[in-house]
C-alpha cells in the first residue's frame, strides 16, 4: 500500500474546516497511532512532527486560496507542547493583512497553545506553470 502523509493527514480531520469572522480558517485533527508521520518519530514515544504541523497549515491555506500552494518560508516558529497520537488539536490559519500569501498559524491542544509560526506560500501554478 502506498502511503502519503498529505492523504493520511486529510483523512485524520475531525470535521470540515470552518471560517472565523477575522478571515481565519480552523480545522481539528486527531492522528491515529498508525499515522505515517510517527514512523521513526520517536520509537516507543511518537509525537506529531513539526513537518506534519506545517503540512496541516499548508492544507488549510490551500482551502483558503482554493488551489495548490507551495510552502516557501517558515518564521517565528515556537513549539510549546508535544502533540501525541489520538489527541485532538486545532490548526488555525489567519491571513496577514496586506499579505495575501502570508499566514499566522496557531495550533491548540484543548485550549492551550501548542505551537505557533508564520508561513509564506506561493501558487504552485506560478512555481511550476
Amino acid at each position: 500500500m502506498n502511503r502519503d502523509m498529505r492523504s493520511e493527514l486529510l483523512a485524520a480531520a475531525c470535521s470540515p474546516a470552518t471560517q472565523g469572522e477575522d478571515g481565519s480558517v480552523s480545522q481539528s485533527f486527531s492522528l491515529p497511532e498508525t499515522f505515517i508521520g510517527f514512523a521513526g518519530h520517536f520509537p516507543d514515544y511518537p509525537i506529531v512532527p513539526a513537518v506534519t504541523q506545517l503540512l496541516a497549515a499548508q492544507l488549510l491555506t490551500e482551502q483558503i486560496q482554493g488551489r495548490p500552494l507551495t510552502l516557501c518560508t517558515v518564521s517565528h516558529a515556537k513549539f510549546l507542547q508535544q502533540l501525541l497520537p489520538q489527541q485532538t488539536f486545532t490548526v488555525t490559519c489567519r491571513p496577514k493583512t496586506g499579505k495575501p500569501l502570508c499566514y499566522d498559524v496557531r495550533i491548540h491542544l484543548d485550549e492551550e497553545l501548542a505551537s505557533s509560526f508564520r508561513i509564506n506560500v506561493s501558487s504552485s501554478e506560478e512555481d511550476h506553470g
